[in-house]
């Protein structure tokens, strides 16, 4: 039996429901990883002592889960300006060889 558009969905999880594996792995992280947080300002001095580069891109890494990404924005502006004639008159009367300014 195909799929037929428009007909409602019948038998298995409803709609948000999670994952039961993908609930238990997240779990099971976020323990592991609460256990480990009175350690990681030692690593992080460990890390920086031996290799600053790698120290900052640890930093790094770690500030995307603590500091939201900026979007990109662009934009246009439109600049509405007048343009002005400048008029240079040389008189002939300087001297070429002093600094007249």
């Amino acid at each position: 039996m195909s799929f037929t558009k428009g007909k409602q969905k019948t038998g298995g999880r409803q709609k948000g429901t999670p994952n039961q594996t993908t609930k238990e792995i997240k779990d099971t992280l976020q323990l592991i990883i609460e256990g480990e947080m009175q350690y990681i300002p030692e690593t992080l001095e460990l890390i920086r002592e031996r290799s600053p580069i790698a120290y900052l891109n640890t930093l790094i890494s770690i500030a995307e889960y603590v500091i939201p990404k900026q979007s990109r924005v662009d934009s246009i502006v439109e600049m509405q300006t007048e343009i002005k004639p400048i008029t240079i008159n040389l008189d002939s009367s300087i001297n070429s060889n002093e600094n007249n300014y």
